[in-house]
């Protein structure tokens, strides 16, 4: 004989106050990404996809960042700097004269090389 079975409806249970808390960390586990030194983690990503992480320092500008992601795809920095740009946590365009702090930068943020869409000199 086959065991009758009742479907019980099952209510989504509202964020408890333990829930809640996990949000307060979460927003101090962001303050914590910047060492005392002032230092912090950034993935660097170039146009081949290859992945590196390096260390920044929130008084450094952008140049020093954007430099290492042209060696990983073994441009020269002139070549580089002219026919890529680079996208900060895929929002805001990075240019080498702006500081890191400026930038927003807190740890674990995301460099991106990407082909630029037009050629930055009109020739001839």
């Amino acid at each position: 004989k086959a065991e009758e079975t009742k479907a019980v409806p099952v209510k989504a249970a509202s964020k408890t106050a333990e829930e809640t808390k996990g949000v307060e960390v979460e927003t101090e586990a962001v303050e914590d990404n910047i060492a005392e030194d002032g230092s912090f983690d950034v993935k660097l990503i170039d146009f081949k996809n290859n992945v590196k992480w390096v260390k920044a320092h929130k008084g450094n500008h952008a140049k020093s960042l954007l430099r290492i992601v042209c060696e990983m795809s073994e441009m020269t920095w002139e070549d580089c700097s002219d026919r890529m740009k680079f996208i900060l946590n895929n929002k805001k365009v990075m240019k080498e004269k702006d500081a890191l702090e400026e930038l927003g930068m807190m740890g674990n943020d995301v460099v991106r090389m990407m082909k630029k869409t037009k050629p930055s000199h009109r020739g001839a």
